[in-house]
């Protein structure tokens, strides 16, 4: 016999599935145009930069366009302490372009993780939020790399 807790769960869990699977028009009523927000259209989103040597730093560009019908402003992009991030600083109006550069540094390492396909990513936050979910908007890049000594 199921607990009612675990029907809860089930349905509770259920319900948040069915919600994710449909695309939202509404917000506490009111009627969002899901159409005005920045879209970053990348050139490529994964990079497999293959097998380096120990010491090496290579560089990978992502470019994007605002594809989307408002302007575009990157609040932040992180990722390991082993990549240097760098990116456009300013507002990416519709239609322009703009990049996310990173350097690997494969020197930063640890031993264990010398020869083992590693996968790594670039998370980008953007100023402006989700109309529907008052969150900020989130893309996220890969790259995998294996490093030799």
């Amino acid at each position: 016999m199921v607990s009612k807790i675990t029907l809860f769960i089930l349905l509770t869990w259920g319900f948040v599935v069915n919600a994710q699977s449909q695309t939202p028009t509404t917000k506490e009523g009111v009627k969002v145009d899901t159409t005005l927000v920045p879209v970053m259209s990348f050139d490529k989103k994964k990079v497999n930069l293959g097998t380096i040597k120990a010491g090496k730093t290579p560089e990978m560009i992502f470019t994007f366009k605002n594809t989307g019908k408002k302007d575009l402003d990157i609040l932040i992009v992180t990722a390991c302490e082993c990549t240097e991030l760098d990116w456009t600083r300013t507002t990416v109006k519709v239609g322009e372009t703009g990049f996310i550069k990173a350097l690997f540094h494969s020197d930063e390492i640890d031993e264990e993780d010398l020869k083992k396909p590693l996968k790594k990513s670039i998370d980008i936050i953007l100023k402006q939020t989700d109309p529907i979910l008052d969150y900020p908007i989130v893309e996220i890049l890969d790259f995998e790399v294996i490093v030799n000594e």
